[in-house]
């Protein structure tokens, strides 16, 4: 199994003379549960990779296989890791079942007392909270990349936010969510700690597309303020 959303019943663990195999994105125990992948970037981990185990009648809680990490870049959206993880659950999977048919591997108890847990995410995971540090808010963006969207308001508007990168600019005394700076190289927010340079970003009924576009159409500049609420203007 991998990424099956129910747990599998006793009789039906039974059935394999080896046992039930499952595939998990995540270096277990970390991050059981249904969302494992989008959590970890949204933490801003480092690392991730991909854990199997032998399927027990627990969440994710069974004798681990075999396990591989993989890093996680600092501008690495979901999306991404998705499909790099992916890739080598396709390869551990072969390698476990070859394994375990040649006698070759020896299940290993998890360590429970260290387990952490990766819950559903929704859209509401989306809207950005500008008084969070400018690495939470770069960590959201490409945590919602590409599902659910990071977000925000901006002069009444729903806008969505794809693509950001950490900067180093001298913030003012501004508030959070106050627009420093907007040019075709990118929009510059004060967030509650350093700034964030937005590079991607999406319109109400339009589609996604760079800062330069945007502002073909829009009008942004310094002192504009993103809301992490809509407000009417």
């Amino acid at each position: 199994t991998a990424a099956y959303g129910k747990i599998l019943p006793e009789r039906v663990l039974r059935i394999p003379s080896m046992g039930c195999v499952n595939v998990h994105a995540s270096i277990l125990p970390y991050y059981r549960g249904a969302a494992p992948i989008w959590r970890a970037v949204l933490n801003g981990e480092h690392e991730s990779g991909v854990t199997t185990m032998l399927t027990d009648a627990g969440m994710d809680t069974g004798d681990i296989l075999l396990c591989e990490r993989v890093k996680i870049g600092e501008n690495m959206t979901t999306g991404e890791l998705h499909d790099s993880l992916s890739r080598l659950g396709a390869k551990l999977i072969v390698e476990t079942l070859n394994g375990l048919a040649r006698g070759e591997i020896t299940p290993v108890p998890q360590e429970n007392d260290k387990a952490t847990y990766a819950p559903m995410v929704d859209r509401e995971v989306g809207r950005i909270n500008w008084n969070s540090s400018s690495e939470h808010v770069h960590n959201t963006v490409r945590g919602c990349d590409p599902f659910p969207g990071a977000f925000s308001y901006l002069n009444g508007e729903k806008i969505k936010i794809w693509r950001t990168k950490l900067c180093v600019e001298e913030c003012n005394t501004a508030e959070p969510g106050t627009v420093l700076y907007a040019g075709e190289d990118g929009i510059v927010v004060r967030t509650g700690s350093g700034a964030i340079r937005i590079l991607e970003l999406q319109a109400e009924s339009s589609k996604r597309m760079t800062v330069k576009a945007y502002l073909n159409g829009h009008a942004v500049n310094a002192e504009s303020v993103f809301e992490s609420t809509e407000r009417t203007v």
